[in-house]
């Protein structure tokens, strides 16, 4: 009995010890919070996606669409800061709108569904649909242009063929 309690005791402490060294990894390396809005979008079939808005450093320009590739997110195009892409697109004047798509951490799935559901045709048949129509929506411009990072790129092709 005295084997199982010091092993239960173990087991607790490295538990214990595993969710403090998680707490301060997460408090020392926070993700950076660099777009000037975040909007949550809700797709046809009712997920939650993201578009972190990054606007222009002078007035009014041209919506720039950034989306992102495979196994990816919003940081591939926001960072390091201040040579990033968007970065350099605001300073020129466009209204650079990344998208985080399904099954990204900022994605949330309807009820009975998981992240790890999405599939490349949710994208093509949801979630670019209405992100895009979303875009033009609020900036008031009928057209977007777009920036595609790997899969992100391909999505533009399939989207061109299906819209």
């Amino acid at each position: 009995m005295t084997a199982l309690m010091v092993l239960l005791v173990l087991i607790v402490a490295v538990v214990a010890a595993a969710l403090i060294y998680w707490s301060l990894i997460n408090a020392i390396y926070r993700e950076p919070e660099r777009p000037d809005e975040v909007h949550t979008v809700t797709t046809p079939d009712l997920w939650k996606i993201r578009l972190y808005r990054h606007r222009p450093a002078r007035g009014k320009g041209e919506p720039v669409f950034l989306c992102h590739g495979l196994l990816s997110n919003q940081f591939n195009w926001t960072l390091p800061e201040g040579m990033a892409l968007v970065d350099m697109l605001t300073t020129r004047g466009y209204d650079c709108w990344v998208i985080e798509l399904r099954g990204a951490r900022s994605s949330t799935p309807p009820f009975g569904r998981v992240r790890t559901e999405a599939l490349m045709d949710d994208y093509l048949a949801n979630d670019l649909p209405a992100a895009l129509a979303y875009i033009r929506e609020v900036t008031g411009y009928p057209k977007v242009h777009w920036v595609g990072h790997s899969m992100g790129g391909m999505l533009l092709y399939a989207y061109d063929l299906a819209y």
